[in-house]
């Protein structure tokens, strides 16, 4: 049976203009009409009429209306109105209209498996195509098709492994082969054939752990892909690759021979707390470590850098450069344009030393003679203390920790948690210098 997605009459009163078939073509009061929201189901369309539906789509499901279709479609689903022996030919429609737009709705709304019927072999193979070419909703693909998942062919099988395979979470993998009910013999031979996949290579990682703990590695199993010569053969395959790979060959190694291959403690400590997140996290960083490294040795003297402003120090600004992940010093004297920049105001400035330790620039924008110090004899700065092994330990406050301060009249701290007025009494470099402290600090004043 054919069933009609339809509205109520609109209602005939002196303000609104009812449209029929024999009124197309004729000028209308557009002005007459009331203004109203889109609505699903609409007016005599029928199911398995893609091209209606999709027409009503283009035109209603834009912007701020998005809302109200979806909150329509889920109404309808749900309603005593809809016909399930059609359920199918709706699900096709609106998946085939734009399945990453109505995935989540269609799988949180279905409902129970036992009013479904078994579906049409080419609307499935339709459906099975669309939904599963959405890689950010394949968990909601496998709801929606769960109640057939038994007529699935071996052709569908395969769309939907080879979209679960391309993910970024290896939980997801694992239950879409829970989900097909594949083998792990088949699904260890998929994984390895997709390790340019990280999250594949960390599912296949987790299989083994997982057989392990089962004992289904032994030197006398029958099954492959749980033998001694195979998983040997794959971690050799692993060792060839890139460190994200190579760590999942050393994982596995020491789950099943017990190695004791060395892993950092740090990745170890991720991947219990985070799992996979941890473990990518952890090569992403490594990665922009590396890419902030190989900037920095590539450094130009003869362009500038974006950079943002950070605070105003004595003598200088305190930058920060996003690209090169540092820390800079421009002299005010050295300060082309706006006086007291706010926070976060962008500037352009070049390169004129590098320094390691701290890791910190020296830029400038207009040139000049360059001040190497920090601090200049004379200049008072906030001083406080920590305890560390029953030692006193100084620091400049209000100076980002950019300079290592030693104090010359020490006996003069009573209470190590006062803060303390001091004065820089001698320069050691730029940025290490000798204090003699003033007082204890009061407001904005100190006390002797």
């Amino acid at each position: 049976m054919e069933f009609k997605w339809f509205v109520e009459n609109e209602s005939k009163d002196s303000n609104s203009t009812t449209l029929s078939k024999e009124a197309v073509g004729e000028k209308i009061d557009i002005q007459s009409k009331p203004k109203e929201k889109p609505s699903l189901p609409v007016k005599w369309v029928n199911y398995k009429n893609k091209e209606d539906i999709h027409a009503y789509l283009n035109e209603h499901a834009k912007g701020r209306n998005i809302p109200n279709i979806l909150e329509d479609v889920k109404s309808y689903l749900q309603s005593e109105e809809f016909v399930y022996v059609d359920y199918w030919y709706f699900i096709d429609a609106l998946v085939s209209y734009q399945a990453s737009l109505f995935l989540a709705t269609l799988a949180k709304n279905s409902p129970d498996e036992k009013v479904i019927p078994e579906c049409d072999e080419s609307i499935l193979s339709e459906i099975v195509r669309d939904a599963f070419g959405t890689e950010d909703k394949i968990s909601h693909a496998l709801n929606l098709i769960r109640p057939c998942r038994k007529q699935l062919s071996y052709q569908q099988v395969e769309i939907i492994i080879r979209s679960c395979v391309k993910t970024h979470n290896p939980d997801l993998i694992g239950e879409v082969f829970l989900f097909l009910d594949i083998s792990p013999s088949i699904a260890i031979n998929v994984l390895k054939t997709n390790l340019n996949n990280l999250a594949a290579a960390y599912a296949l990682y987790k299989y083994y752990s997982a057989a392990k703990t089962k004992n289904l590695i032994t030197q006398e199993t029958v099954v492959e892909v749980f033998s001694y010569p195979y998983i040997s053969s794959l971690i050799k395959e692993l060792e060839g690759m890139d460190a994200p790979r190579q760590v999942i060959g050393k994982l596995i190694s020491n789950i099943v021979f017990g190695n004791g291959y060395k892993i950092d403690r740090n990745l170890l400590i991720l991947i219990n707390k985070r799992g996979y997140q941890g473990y990518a996290c952890y090569f992403t960083q490594k990665n922009h470590k590396q890419e902030i490294q190989e900037r920095m040795r590539n450094i130009s003297f003869t362009k500038t850098y974006d950079f943002l402003v950070i605070k105003r120090l004595p003598h200088h600004y305190l930058l920060k450069c996003s690209l090169l992940d540092s820390r800079a010093l421009l002299p005010l004297s050295s300060m082309i344009g706006k006086e007291n920049p706010s926070k976060n105001t962008q500037i352009k400035a070049y390169i004129l030393k590098v320094f390691k330790y701290p890791k910190i620039l020296l830029v400038y924008q207009r040139e000049q003679d360059h001040n190497e110090y920090l601090l200049n004899i004379g200049d008072k700065i906030d001083i406080s203390f920590s305890l560390r092994n029953s030692k006193i330990i100084p620091r400049s406050r209000n100076l980002a920790d950019l300079i290592d301060v030693s104090i010359t009249n020490i006996e003069f701290v009573r209470n190590y948690k006062d803060r303390y007025i001091g004065e820089v009494v001698k320069q050691n470099s730029m940025f290490s210098y000798e204090i003699r402290l003033l007082g204890v600090k009061q407001d904005n004043n100190y006390s002797k």
